[in-house]
């Protein structure tokens, strides 16, 4: 069964490489839905190089622990040598053929040997999962990022449609006598500098496009569709849910935020490198102490009788070895590995820091978005209120036309701010589910 199992997610491995280019491409030509990102999260998953790296070097430190295992095993050696010898009373041909078996029976360095191994396999495995992770983030957090670049965009092509028309009536009215000239002149600057900023918008779409193309594995990616992506309808309701799955509906809880971090990957790998190079210090101090092996050796040697130590049969024994003076080097290599150690358990504690203090800024980038979207939403209806009260004003005279610019532009900005606010609470909750380790394809709740 479990061999079908892995023949089963190989091919489908395979599968998602072989069409990785094709599958994302394809994931931009049509509408945003609400998998789009998890179709994203799948396609990096299966091309990103780092990942492919990282899988790599888990793979080969389980090797190291067979590696490690197959010192306590049997060895058997074969020694043959065929040669001519030019002597003082004689020349003569020999061979010398030895079949020799050594089992370990005292190794005290070997346990330690072999847990270093299947610790730092575990860091690999642990390092593995965290890569995934990081991976998936700066994919949902470069997705969000070109969404709101892309709501930027539409907000300035917006601009640019309000600004050509009231340029337009402003120049019809000048021709009559009803406009003065020096609002033509803003007017076009106006629109002048909307141009400007329409093409760096273009700029940085393009980047975060091929930033995320990189992110994904694949050459290229089509153009991303003008479309926002699907998210939660009351982000409050959800946020309050995270609260309460999570313990933080008590703002003074602070013992909430060591728990909540400590499960993820990254701290477990800093953790099992520790305990590694730990392991690695006892193998070093018990490496050089005496080592007990049993050995059994079949010799055929022939020579003619030339050499006294010629002789046919079997021996076999035990062999004691004992070091009587190394130079310092058993001190110094359990000194390095214990400082190394040290420096891991500090690295973990960085790390936990870090991930804290990202988990408390998500979070309160959760909880100030909530606020803002609720301030937004009335935002948008006191702007539409005001353009039409001065769409209103302009008739009777009360308003210019500058007035009508502004009041339009203020509506589209706040049409704008709406969807790139979202964006953000997206990032924020990509940011917080990656600190407390649990940043996978399986959470999808800004995808609702």
């Amino acid at each position: 069964m479990k061999g079908l199992n892995y023949v089963s997610k190989s091919l489908k491995l395979v599968s998602l490489r072989l069409s990785g280019l094709v599958f994302a491409a394809a994931i931009w030509s049509s509408p945003a839905s609400a998998s789009q990102l998890q179709q994203l999260f799948e396609v990096a998953l299966a091309n990103n190089p780092q990942l492919s790296a990282a899988e790599a070097d888990s793979a080969a430190a389980m090797s190291d622990v067979r590696q490690a295992e197959s010192e306590e095993n049997l060895t058997v050696n074969l020694k043959s040598e065929l040669s001519y010898a030019w002597m003082k009373e004689s020349s003569f041909s020999r061979t010398a053929n030895q079949l020799v078996a050594v089992y370990p029976l005292y190794q005290p360095e070997q346990s330690d040997l072999n847990a270093a191994a299947s610790q730092q396999h575990s860091s690999r495995q642990y390092q593995l999962d965290a890569t995934r992770q990081q991976l998936l983030l700066q994919v949902a957090l470069t997705y969000f990022r070109y969404w709101s670049q892309q709501e930027d965009l539409h907000f300035l092509q917006k601009e640019r449609r309000s600004i050509e028309s009231i340029l337009q009536q402003v120049k019809q009215r000048f021709q009559v006598g009803y406009q003065d000239l020096n609002d033509i002149v803003e007017i076009q600057a106006r629109l002048d500098m909307n141009h400007a900023d329409a093409l760096e918008a273009r700029q940085s779409l393009e980047r975060t496009r091929q930033n995320l193309a990189a992110l994904l594995g694949v050459d290229h990616l089509d153009a991303i569709p003008q479309t926002a992506f699907g998210f939660p309808v009351d982000v409050g309701d959800e946020v309050t849910q995270l609260a309460q799955r999570y313990g933080l509906a008590n703002s003074q809880n602070r013992q909430a935020w060591p728990e909540l971090v400590s499960h993820h990957p990254s701290l477990f790998a800093l953790q099992a490198s520790a305990d590694a190079l730990r392991n690695e210090a006892e193998y070093h101090k018990n490496k050089d102490t005496f080592q007990l092996d049993a050995f059994g050796t079949l010799v055929y040697n022939d020579s003619g009788n030339h050499y006294y130590d010629d002789m046919e049969g079997a021996r076999g024994g035990v062999q004691l070895t004992v070091p009587l003076y190394l130079g310092g080097r058993t001190e110094s290599s359990v000194s390095k590995a214990r400082h190394q150690s040290q420096k891991r358990l500090a690295q973990k504690r960085e790390q936990q820091l870090k991930l804290e203090a990202e988990a408390k800024n998500a979070w309160l980038g959760l909880q100030t978005g909530v606020a803002r979207v609720k301030a937004l939403q009335s935002a948008l209806v006191s702007n539409r209120a005001a353009l039409k009260a001065t769409e209103q004003g302009l008739q009777t005279g009360r308003r210019n036309i500058l007035d009508l610019l502004n009041a339009q532009r203020s509506l589209h900005k706040t049409e704008r701010d709406l969807p790139v606010l979202k964006a953000q609470i997206g990032e924020d909750l990509a940011k917080f589910y990656w600190a407390i380790g649990k940043m996978s394809e399986e959470n999808n709740l800004w995808q609702k």
